[in-house]
């Protein structure tokens, strides 16, 4: 059966369909603009159509878990927890938006608000401070939000298990950007 993978947390809305080889057989991302909530069934609708789909079709899901917007982090659980009820989820894999985002040893910086972004220093242990500009940041060792993320990307963490498995919905605990935010 095919997997679905889900990312409502940051700056795009990402869809993507995984076979049983762990392969991405299709790829769909939309730019958020705080519109996740509203968008969300509409560009579910239209990749489902496209590519002869329904929540019927999944025996498995990936999901990032944020940080991200406060709004934006629970959509893709919500669209989870709702297909739950009618069809029992019971392997949903779970990445952080930095786990899911870093390669080739960068740090990862993802927007929290319009004017911060959160950054995660990986030479110190989860080192995580807000930022608001990059004077003293060697953009070189940076990625910011998803500029790199692609089909590719999604498979290489896929297949080198970053993902965590957990078997029920309930044991899914997000991580919110506003989380970081002092004063």
């Amino acid at each position: 059966m095919t997997k679905l993978f889900i990312d409502t947390t940051s700056t795009k809305f990402i869809l993507a369909l995984i076979d049983d080889n762990k392969k991405v057989v299709a790829f769909w991302q939309e730019k958020l603009q705080n519109n996740a909530a509203n968008m969300a069934v509409v560009w579910i609708e239209a990749f489902f159509t496209q590519n002869k789909v329904t929540f019927k079709s999944f025996d498995e899901y990936y999901l990032t878990i944020g940080p991200g917007s406060f709004t934006g982090t629970k959509v893709g659980l919500n669209i989870l927890k709702t297909v739950n009820l009618v069809y029992p989820i019971t392997k949903i894999n779970i990445i952080s938006n930095f786990d899911l985002l870093r390669i080739n040893k960068k740090n990862v910086a993802i927007n929290i608000t319009k004017n911060k972004l959160l950054l995660n220093d990986f030479k110190i242990f989860n080192n995580l401070k807000t930022i608001t500009n990059f004077t003293d940041i060697d953009r070189n060792k940076l990625i910011i939000n998803y500029e790199v993320f692609d089909e590719k990307v999604l498979e290489q963490k896929i297949n080198d298990k970053s993902f965590k498995l957990l078997d029920n919905l309930s044991k899914v605990k997000l991580i919110y950007g506003t989380s970081f935010i002092s004063g």
